[in-house]
């Protein structure tokens, strides 16, 4: 059935003729190609291969495979071009097969193993015998882990063309082997050489080097490439192209999606590093079919790899592959930005390609594919011009810029399978449009043909088709293409016909092929001579397919003679039509007349080009080695090379001459011009000092108008953590531009054009990185699920008004399932109208779940559904209730289909921190009562200290904190401007809070000076009011200390200051301690923080050397930083500064914030020396410093404002200023120059005890500053080494006790000690409790044994009494007691009884020893006759010193237990008491009576037991450490003033009410 109604063609057939049909059905093919120089087929299908051995007329199976295994059904078939009369079949099972006649006979040959998913094979240019076998293994569903190797190769060779069994190379980590000799243009010494990469992992699968290895015996010795420059470099993948062997180099072995570099070698021994004019990332570059003399690479323009629209540029390189120009920008992207620039086939120098750059918008941002901006361009001297392709025959188009031919594609498919434009002198088919764009429609695209190698072109046709050539292009044959309805409907696609000319596209004929079909392949020989095409294609009717043969070899009678034949000049000059030389030749064929009625062709034999060698001239030179041609032709030395190969040792200050350019090497030209010698000059000393200045690349991009908030995606933990650079900036006019390189290119995605001034909101999802949502005015919304490179739409379920507000929150198991808020009608304080929905399916669909609520949360999100019973379906809001200031929480297990159950009334707000969710009750006497939950559905109380009290007029944030517990600040001062309050630490289920720190500083907002370190854990710094009684009592400005902890909030020290300032000079002051501004003063509080979650143990910091904290603007004001978590701190500048981490902490960057500037700082040794750069000529003020949020890369951003007011975006990339990367083995940690462990401790302790253990942490040594981390996963080297003795810094207050002033803990004034027995209640596993001593152990501590605060008395959970008794009191019982006691009782008394008679009564008896003093020998002389004598006469003298020390203390220790402290309680029957001193240590770093002030004396034990726990902490004598003004903080004393609740700030959250 014929579809089409075929229109009119150009001209008409003088003949009748019409070719010869021959068809053939098969249940599918899966490839089809020709030996070449044959008229052999082979077709492969899901069972079975095909061959023809008449070009399709008649086909039969080849009888290889047996029909009872299926493991022999083949894989692929393979043609080898190397040697027409080879050819392969590969299977899944052991065995193989090989054809050397082009299909006569097969043969086969075994490996070793099966079940391989995919197979290639290499021959050798020169010796065809030499075979190299590459077999595949992938899993059935690839990882998205970048850092494994999914997919396993396993090689074998053969020396003898398969006469015997291939060899298995045993060789691991081989991957890309090939041999060097593939091709007529690549020249090595030995033409046997192979290369392969060769990769290690260590124990745990990470990569350690990947490096080209090489041989000449198939490895059995194995050679390495001699290159410096390879020496660190992990290598990729390797491959030869032409006369090049290019080494892909990826920068950080760990990042699979990274930057990569290009080394390039002629001889496969010696490689060099290319240079581009920008960066390469691994899935942005592809290695272009390419000329003897130069690589060709296509750049693609966006820096994400989700991006298949973006446009790309494509380098031509020098003859040896370093030095790359660029000949064309704007590549269109479609299909990946790649595949649409082609190569003429035939012509040296010919491209064609489809562009986007003239036809952009007015706001120069690109546009979708398919949208109409893509215009051909054709250039004939390889790149250096290039033009329109023009049309023939239309008076209306000139092909010019605005008028032109434009081609969706020109290529057909070779017989071996290659997409080619067609072996044929200058006759080319193409599928497009004229015009200045191509249309949107694939239905509105016409087939062309052209005789002039593409830059004319005739239309044969309308609408698009496939096309082949036979008889070197004098036959031409389309069938029809129907793209519109494709593939939703087959049979709109199908067409049942075919179009053919036999000259050269002057005249057509169509012919009906008898059957319906959508044309699969349409092919013909390799080398175009063939006089026969086959088309294959797929039948929409039965769904199975169908082989046609088109035979023209009776289309004519005889071959061409001589006057058959013209000559024809493959290039020529677009506007003058004369021949044009490239690369120092011109190139012409002799090609039949377009009229002549013969066959061209020979029979198998390929088109010869005649070349004419050209004059010399400057376009037959280029730069040489060490120099790059710039944009005006002139060759410029390079800094880095000039630096590296000429400019060191004795010329590293000298003026050397260099020859700038050379002789394109293999140019054929001849006479005309001489390149001079020694013509360029070069400063070794400005070169040197330039090639140090650009390891550091600036770019400046103005947006024109303000950015009002910009932020990073997160990183994508299923991409293994490695760093992603997408940047989202938002400006003033309400744009978003997105930034894929951390800021040094930015677009408007497609998608989001036209959204100016209408965003609302932008949401990202905390759980899954990659998604965002921008929300617009009218209710549409725009998200993202591949880092905001495409985006897809929903509307708002509810009618958007001018003044609706959107709020998200999502569900952390699905990424699609989210809550949707719609807020109108709100008032000043923040209250609104809202209506809530839930979604599956991302806005596809939407289900009402409740109104006027304010805040829902996903139980699953919250709670550990490991620890605790979680019903994942539960959603627990906040709903507003009528005529009620309050909310209710309420819960709902079927998305609030019926009525919720109201879990919790009259609250104020509620929050997540960690794994508990916290909600804020008011009660009837309008104090606030803090609920916590692990579940949704069981509340506890959360117990304050009772000298806490939280009103709702108090706010309390809860802070987020790098430990296991809830960190909470209480205001306890709210007057304006002097606010201030206690920190509050939970234990380990939130239920329990103990004062950690009074006196915290807060601002107005409700923010707190609170950090915690992000890494390690538990470190923490915060700054408190130190004059808070005059605060209060005289309204006096507040003076500000900055404390640290380092036990997670238990103790409190201030932090201690260094020696001398940055200038040397030391500091004045003896009380001094370093303070730090904090969090209320920052402009960015969520980035600006003090450290960074990679740069371990890294803070910076801003503040003064003084007894407070002075001003910002102060002159004392300098940056700190620190190396130790906090422990020591240097002074580095003095002013203001900001700061950022990069690489893990190898590099670190500041810069000014408080005037203009036009410099940079950064060091690159943990902050030891510091270097400055110069980014600008001109002074700018910075408003921002930024990098990835995860401090990892090594890109940089800074905002920075213009005279105008706008402000610049400035990327600093530190790429460059490594070399290499450091090398990680962490299966031999030891041994590693690179890395060094790190402790971290708490200060003035000897050993490296933090948190009760000894923990070791990768880190970049400090005296290494010539290799980048990347993503190394140094976290993956953690070493736990050991537990710890505890010691007093592993213990804090226990409920109710606070921490005095001589370190203690002491119950406070008024108060009781918590009933432990409550844990009895809570677990019936446990067996006893123990009475509380005012201590308990932080929970991050892991320490054993030693100091064991905690631990008093302890006393059976009722009812267990007796198991109690087992567990306390096991022994023997009955006769094997008496045994025990009796017989160690009889042998002591003989052996008294022998001792006394020997040693004693023969030597005076007792009376005499009482007279003898101890401290003189000389006194004791005994009587000694034999050996026995001296072994008795030992131990009496142990016996004696042993009494006379127990005597001399009996006093003591008999004071010391009269005073009751110690003992059994006789009125606690069952009771067992620990002797509390013999927990005690003694030892003086670990002492319990170990003060802050090291001048104090330690207090005495039996003092401490007599008066330690009765002592009340309150009253004027309450002091805390370094803290001399601090106030007992009542919250009855305090006159707090209503606090907004909307205060928002992302470390925290802020509970509290106005009302």
């Amino acid at each position: 059935m014929i579809i089409w109604l075929l229109p009119t063609v150009r001209a008409k057939q003088d003949t009748g003729y019409i070719p010869k049909l021959h068809t053939k059905n098969f249940d599918n093919v899966q490839n089809v190609f020709y030996f070449d120089d044959s008229p052999v087929l082979l077709l492969q299908d899901f069972q079975s291969v095909f061959q023809s051995n008449d070009n399709g007329v008649t086909w039969d199976t080849v009888e290889l495979f047996s029909q009872d295994n299926d493991n022999t059904i083949p894989i692929s078939i393979r043609q080898i071009d190397l040697d027409n009369q080879l050819g392969f079949a590969f299977t899944q099972s052991k065995r193989h097969y090989y054809t050397k006649d082009q299909g006569k006979s097969w043969k086969h040959f075994e490996i070793d193993e099966e079940g391989y998913t995919s197979a290639t094979v290499s021959v050798n240019y020169d010796k065809h015998d030499y075979m190299l076998f590459s077999f595949r293994r992938c899993p059935e569903v690839l990882s998205v882990d970048v850092l494994s190797s999914e997919c396993n190769d396993t090689f074998y060779y053969s020396k003898d063309g398969l006469a015997t069994k291939p060899v298995r190379l045993d060789i691991n980590g081989l991957s890309g082997c090939t041999f060097a000799r593939t091709n007529a243009d690549f020249h090595v010494a030995d033409s046997e050489l192979m290369v392969c990469t060769k990769r290690d992992f260590d124990d745990n699968g990470f990569p350690l080097k990947s490096e080209i290895v090489a041989s000449k015996d198939f490895f059995n010795t194995i050679l390495v490439p001699q290159s410096d420059a390879l020496a660190d470099a992990y290598v990729a993948d390797i491959k030869v192209i032409n006369s090049f062997m290019v080494a892909v180099v990826q920068k950080d072995r760990y990042d699979n999606n990274g930057m990569v570099d290009l080394y390039v070698s002629k001889d496969g021994v010696s490689f060099r590093k290319s240079f581009f004019d920008k960066q390469l990332r691994s899935w942005a570059f592809t290695l272009l079919p390419s000329t003897k003399n130069s690589l060709h690479v296509a750049l693609r323009g966006v820096s994400n790899p989700y991006d298949f629209q973006s446009s790309t540029d494509v380098y031509r390189s020098d003859s040896q592959g370093m030095y790359f120009k660029k000949i064309i920008s704007n590549v269109d992207g479609f299909g990946g930005g790649l595949e649409m620039i082609r190569k003429i086939q035939g012509i040296d120098g010919a491209w064609i390609a489809m562009t986007e750059g003239d036809a952009k918008a007015d706001d120069g941002q690109r546009k979708p594919q398919n949208s109409g901006f893509a215009r051909s361009k054709i250039t004939l001297n390889d790149g250096d011009t290039w033009s329109y392709l023009k049309p023939l025959n239309d008076t209306n188009c000139l092909g010019d810029k605005d008028c032109s031919v434009n081609l969706m594609w020109f290529e057909e498919r070779a017989g071996n399978g290659e997409i080619v434009s067609g072996p044929t002198p200058g006759i080319l088919m193409g599928v497009g449009a004229t015009g200045n764009t191509l249309p949107r429609s694939m239905n509105d695209l016409k087939t062309f043909i052209s005789r002039d190698g593409g830059l004319s072109w005739s239309k044969v046709c309308d609408g698009p088709s496939v096309f082949t050539f036979a008889d070197f292009g004098n036959i031409a044959i389309i069938t029809k293409l129907n793209l519109e309805g494709f593939p939703a409907s087959l049979e709109e696609g199908s067409t049942g016909s075919i179009l053919f000319s036999l000259d050269q596209g002057s005249t057509w004929k169509e012919v009906d092929i008898g059957v319906s079909l959508v044309p699969d392949y349409l092919i013909t020989a390799k080398d175009g001579t063939a006089r026969q095409a086959l088309l294959v294609g797929i039948t929409p009717q039965t769904m199975t397919y169908v082989a046609i043969t088109i035979d023209f070899d009776d289309a004519f009678s005889e071959e061409c003679e001589k006057n058959d034949f013209e000559e024809w000049y493959a290039r020529r000059d677009p506007q003058t039509n004369e021949p044009i030389c490239v690369d120092g030749h011109r190139e012409k064929y002799n090609r039949r007349k377009q009229n002549s009625k013969c066959f061209a062709s020979k029979l198998y034999k390929d088109i010869q080009v005649i070349e004419e060698p050209c004059k010399c001239g400057l376009e037959d030179t280029e730069c040489d080695f060490g120099f790059r041609m710039n944009t005006g032709g002139e060759c410029d030395p390079i800094s880095t090379v000039m630096a590296e190969d000429f400019c060191k040792g004795k010329n590293r200050k000298r003026k050397i001459s260099l020859t700038s350019r050379r002789m394109i090497p293999d140019d054929p030209c001849s006479g005309g011009y001489k390149v001079p010698k020694n013509d360029y000059i070069v400063d070794c000393q400005v070169m040197n000092e330039l090639a140090e200045v650009e390891k550091i690349s600036v770019k400046f991009t103005d947006l024109d108008e303000k950015i009002i908030y910009y932020f990073y995606l997160e990183r994508d933990p299923a991409n293994s953590g490695v760093p992603d650079e997408t940047l989202l900036v938002i400006t003033e006019t309400m744009r978003i531009y997105v930034s894929y390189d951390g800021g040094y290119s930015f677009v408007v995605p497609n998608d989001l054009m036209g959204l100016e001034g209408r965003v609302v909101s932008v949401f990202t999802n905390p759980y899954f990185p990659n998604d965002v949502y921008i929300a617009a005015q009218s209710g549409e919304v725009y998200y993202s699920n591949d880092r905001a490179v495409t985006f897809r739409s929903f509307h708002s379920p509810y009618v958007a008004g001018s003044d609706t507000k959107y709020e998200m929150s999502f569900s952390k198991s699905n990424s699609t399932k989210f809550i949707w808020y719609a807020l109108s009608d709100c008032d000043s304080m923040g209250n609104c109208k809202s209506s809530v929905a839930l979604t599956e399916d991302n806005g596809q669909s939407f289900v009402h779940m409740v109104d006027n609520a304010r805040k829902c949360h996903f139980s699953d999100s919250i709670f550990s559904t490991e620890n605790y019973n979680v019903k994942d379906n539960l959603i627990i809001c906040e709903q507003k209730q009528e005529g009620n200031p309050y909310y209710n929480l309420i819960g709902s297990k079927n998305n609030f289909f019926s009525a919720p159950e109201i879990i919790l009334k009259g609250i104020i707000g509620s929050t997540s921190s960690g794994e508990f969710l916290i909600v804020a009750k008011v009660n009837d006497d309008s104090s606030l009562t803090a609920f916590v939950s692990v579940d949704g559905y069981n509340f506890a109380e959360a117990k304050f200290p009772h000298n806490i009290e939280v009103t709702k007029q108090t706010a309390y944030t809860i802070l987020n904190v790098n430990s296991k517990q809830i960190f909470m600040h209480v205001t306890t001062s709210s007057e304006y401007d002097l606010e201030f309050g206690a920190l509050l630490k939970s234990n380990y289920n939130g239920t329990s809070y103990v004062t950690s720190l009074r006196n915290v500083n807060r601002n107005r907002a409700a923010y707190v000076d609170f950090e915690s370190v992000q890494a390690p854990e538990g470190i923490s710094l915060l700054n408190i009011v130190s004059n808070a009684d005059k605060v209060k009592e005289d309204h006096v400005e507040k003076r500000l200390k900055t404390m640290i902890t380092f036990n997670d909030g238990a103790s409190w020290n201030s932090l201690e200051s260094p020696s001398a300032d940055s200038e040397g000079k030391m500091y004045a002051c003896k009380k001094c301690s370093l303070n730090l501004h904090s969090y209320t003063e920052r402009l960015d509080p969520s980035r600006d923080t003090y450290s960074s979650g990679s740069a371990l143990g890294m803070l910076f910091g801003i503040g003064n050397v003084g007894e407070y904290l002075a001003p910002m603007n102060d002159d004392t004001t300098a940056l700190f930083f620190t190396k130790d978590a906090g422990v020591t701190w240097k002074e580095i500048r003095k002013g203001q500064y900001m700061w950022e981490f990069g690489d893990q902490g190898t590099i670190l960057v500041i810069a000014k914030s408080a005037e203009t500037t036009n410099t940079v700082s950064y060091s690159l040794d943990q902050g030891q020396t510091w270097k400055d750069y110069e980014f600008a000529e001109k002074k700018y003020m910075i408003s921002d410093l930024s990098t990835v949020p995860s401090d990892t890369a090594r890109r940089f951003m800074l905002l920075a404002e213009d005279e105008r007011g706008s402000e610049k975006v400035i990327s600093l990339d530190f790429s460059r200023v490594y070399n290499r990367q450091c090398k990680l083995d962490l299966d031999h940690r030891t041994q590693m120059r690179d890395f060094d462990y790190w402790s971290p401790r708490y200060p003035h302790q000897e050993d490296k005890c933090l948190f009760g253990h000894e923990s070791q942490y990768l880190r970049r040594s400090a005296d290494v500053d010539d290799c980048f981390i990347g993503a190394a996963p140094l976290s993956k080297g953690y070493k736990h080494m050991k537990n710890c003795s505890c010691s007093r810094n592993d213990f804090e207050c226990d409920y109710n006790f606070e921490t005095a002033a001589d370190g203690t803990c002491r119950l406070i004034k008024g108060l009781s000690s918590k009933d432990n027995s409550e844990i009895c209640n809570r677990d019936d596993k446990v067996l006893e409790y123990w009475e509380p001593t005012g201590y308990r152990k932080v929970p991050l501590s892991t320490c054993e044994g030693g100091l064991e605060l905690d631990k008093w008395a302890s006393h059976p959970c009722p009812g267990k009494e007796n198991d109690y008794k087992k567990e306390h009191h096991n022994g023997i019982r009955g006769f094997a007691l008496f045994m025990v006691i009796t017989l160690p009782l009889l042998a002591f008394l003989v052996s008294v009884a022998f001792v006394y008679d020997k040693g004693i009564r023969r030597n005076g008896g007792f009376q005499r020893f009482g007279e003898i003093r101890l401290d003189d020998d000389d006194n004791l002389h005994l009587v000694e006759e034999n050996a026995t004598d001296r072994v008795v006469n030992k131990i009496v003298r142990g016996g004696i010193y042993t009494f006379s020390f127990l005597t001399s203390t009996a006093r003591k220790i008999s004071t010391f237990f009269k005073r009751g402290v110690l003992g059994v309680r006789g009125e606690n029957a069952g009771t067992i008491s620990s002797l509390f001193n013999d927990r005690i240590v003694d030892n003086d770093e670990d002492s319990l009576f170990r003060y802050a002030d090291e001048d104090d004396d330690a207090r005495e034990i039996d003092s401490f037991l007599e008066h330690g726990l009765e002592n009340d902490v309150g009253g004027d004598d309450q002091n805390y450490t370094d803290t001399p003004d601090d106030l007992e903080a009542d919250a009855d004393e305090s006159a707090p003033t209503p606090l907004e609740t909307d205060a928002e700030q992302s470390s925290s959250t802020h509970l509290g009410d106005d009302a």
